[in-house]
């Protein structure tokens, strides 16, 4: 009965020793796949803000299309309205000189 305590007492810790040295390989195998996936993951936090990037570009340059539009629009009702009024002018000075 004294063999079999010491048999089993020697397993155990050969099978300890085997789980340990399977523990230390798990976690180098963690390490290297947490830093893949650190390294992918600033690959694509990188890849976000250049979208972002280009996004906010391509909204700045609309944004700066339509005010240009607007302003365009302006210059040619104010140009309309000056005609019209001119019109109106001339023909009230008109209208004075033949009463």
């Amino acid at each position: 009965m004294a063999q079999q305590i010491a048999s089993l007492y020697a397993n155990p810790s050969l099978k300890s020793a085997s789980f340990v040295s399977g523990l230390r390989d798990a976690t180098k195998a963690t390490d290297r796949a947490s830093a893949a996936i650190e390294k992918g993951l600033d690959h694509a936090s990188t890849a976000v803000k250049g979208f972002v990037a280009v996004f906010a570009a391509t909204k700045a340059i609309d944004a700066a299309q339509e005010y240009l539009r607007i302003a365009d629009a302006s210059k040619q009702m104010e140009a309309q309205i000056k005609l019209a009024t001119g019109q109106l002018s001339n023909f009230g000075v008109a209208q004075k000189q033949v009463h």
